[in-house]
């Protein structure tokens, strides 16, 4: 695992803790009714296997040239700032995750210190 991933992960856990602990449910398009907190320029929001994405049906004229895109995994944290999407992260229960995106910034600071141990 790379340093950028295990910080990642940190970010992650961080944010799911800020959740868990203080978050509610709310509508989000195209996923349905997700966790979500707001605060201090941050938006969190943790969809789980309980909710179902609904992909628009793809154009039947698109050609994929590598492939058909990959399938969710069950879990998806997306954290956005001022500036746009700064992390998405997907993970599986068997450990398995991919970092989708992940915009380094101040916003870490932020997410860091939800952080249980500190």
């Amino acid at each position: 695992m790379t340093p950028k991933q295990r910080d990642a992960i940190r970010l992650r856990d961080a944010a799911v803790y800020k959740l868990r602990a203080e978050g509610a449910f709310e509508r989000v398009k195209g996923i349905g009714s997700c966790l979500t907190w707001r605060g201090n320029g941050l938006s969190l929001s943790l969809r789980t296997p309980f909710q179902k994405l609904r992909h628009q049906r793809p154009d039947p004229y698109v050609i994929w040239l590598a492939g058909p895109p990959p399938e969710n995994l069950p879990y998806g944290l997306d954290i956005w700032t001022k500036l746009g999407k700064v992390l998405n992260i997907e993970w599986a229960d068997d450990r398995t995750f991919v970092l989708v995106s992940f915009r380094r910034g101040s916003w870490e600071a932020r997410v860091r210190a939800f952080d249980k141990n500190g």
